[in-house]
This record gives structure tokens, sequence and C-alpha cells, in this order.
């Protein structure tokens, strides 16, 4: 909100003046397409900073999971920040229509927003793992357990193959060779 009032005055502050006014910034972003870029300019950095800022905080963790939208658009997918990067996949008509019923959208206001971004198909050859989005929530949440477990299966493949380096150039406890041979379970 900061941002925006210091560039725009108070252009997108809601009448209450606490809060931005989602429904004039959305209709400026699609009018006017270097509005739009001019806005991505901004608030870009804003993001890459609080993603580096999460992971920061979150270096210890076993595991860690960002929600980062523009990903590729804003070419952050090629910086190395991901470990793994993960689509959730949904075919047009079925997400074209769960955006247009979100409150104050229109199917020509998710079609301009989406008009923004790389094309679908493009950002999931990007993607290291693909989730499918269709259907109800029970298939989502079955869906989001097995990648889960495939991720888990991807960690142990990984620690084994650093075990096994470390083994084979000589810092090899005997706990590290059955690690890497696959005799004994990670912890």
């Amino acid at each position: 909100m900061d941002l925006l009032t210091r560039r725009y005055g108070d252009r997108f502050l809601a009448a209450s003046g606490r809060e931005i006014d989602k429904d004039a910034l959305r209709a400026a972003v699609v009018a006017s397409e270097s509005f739009r870029r001019e806005l991505m300019d901004m608030v870009h950095p804003l993001v890459g900073h609080a993603h580096a800022d999460f992971l920061a905080a979150n270096r210890r963790a076993r595991v860690a999971f960002a929600e980062a939208p523009l990903l590729f658009e804003a070419g952050w997918h090629q910086t190395g920040g991901f470990d793994v990067i993960v689509g959730v996949a949904r075919d047009a008509p079925s997400r074209e229509a769960a955006l247009a019923a979100r409150p104050g959208w229109t199917g020509e206001t998710a079609a301009r927003l989406e008009a923004g971004q790389w094309p679908e198909e493009k950002k999931l050859a990007h993607c290291h793992l693909v989730v499918d989005n269709t259907g109800d929530r029970a298939s989502l949440r079955q869906r989001a357990g097995e990648l889960l477990e495939r991720l888990g299966r991807m960690r142990l493949a990984s620690m084994r193959g650093m075990a096994a380096d470390l083994a084979e150039a000589g810092y090899a406890p005997a706990r590290l060779g059955r690690i890497a041979q696959g005799r004994e379970g990670m912890r």
C-alpha cells in the first residue's frame, strides 16, 4: 500500500483510506499494458526480497514450500533458488471459469491478466513436477499426498548420492557407506 500511495497518491486507496481498492487496481492493470508492466517492475523486487527472507528464515528446515506467482515471467526460475519447481495444472476452461467467478472479476479480466503471463504449456514445460488440479478437492488432496511422497523419494535419492560421493572421496564412516548403498535410512 505504501508503495502504491507514494507512486499514485490515493488513486488506488479504498474509501476507508486503510487498504488498497483491489477492483480499481485490477481495472487499471487490465486497461493498460504499460501500467501492468510498471506495477510488475515495482512489486517483483519486493516479492523477490520476501522470497529470499523466507528462504533465510527456513534455511534449517528439512523442506520449505513457497508459492511464487509469476515465477517464470520474472525470470526467478533461472536463479537457482529452487531445488524443485512444481506446477499445478488445470484445463483452460475450468481455470478461466474459476478466475471469472472471483468477486469483481469477469471473463475479460481473467483473460487480460492471463495474457500477461507465459502460456500454461510453456510454464509447465519448465517445471520439474506437475500436479493435475482437475477434479474436486479430494482428488487434489490425494495428488498432493502423492507429490509429497515423490518429493521424499527424491530427497532420499539425493542424500544417498551425496553419501556415496563422500564415501568415494574417503570421508565415509561405515554408516555413510550403508546409507549410500540404501541399507540404512536417513534421519
